[in-house]
């Protein structure tokens, strides 16, 4: 009768042990989202990343600048330009968006904006038949 009450208690005691450990793996989770947010890694991460978006979308807007100049009524030249402006906006969309999150926002560099102005993606297609 003995085996059986210590291996009950063995049995309750891992249990007990597993539900222990899952309560402080759930209110650790806060914490290891905050590290995981502040970590060097992280933080060089983002910091790149709005240079990048930020220099493709400076890229698009000069594209549609100068697709614009010589826009031709044919529609392959006007499918370009719409898939340059829906890449334009997507990359302003995605700036803004990262903007905004207050785990990235901090590591974005001062000399950036805080913004990116989705009308910069946009002119206006002449239909000239």
């Amino acid at each position: 009768m003995k085996l059986y009450q210590i291996m009950g208690l063995s049995i309750v005691g891992v249990i007990g042990l597993g539900y222990v450990s899952t309560l402080i793996g759930v209110s650790t989770i806060p914490a290891r989202v905050v590290n995981d947010s502040i970590s060097t890694q992280n933080i060089i991460s983002n910091y790149e990343n709005f240079y990048n978006i930020k220099s493709g979308y400076d890229s698009r807007v000069s594209q549609i600048n100068r697709m614009s100049k010589n826009l031709d009524n044919d529609k392959y030249s006007r499918i370009d330009m719409a898939g340059v402006q829906q890449k334009c906006v997507e990359l302003a969309l995605e700036y803004n968006s990262k903007s905004e999150m207050i785990n990235r926002n901090f590591t974005k560099a001062d000399d950036l904006p805080s913004s990116l102005d989705v009308n910069s993606c946009e002119i206006e297609m002449k239909d000239t038949k």
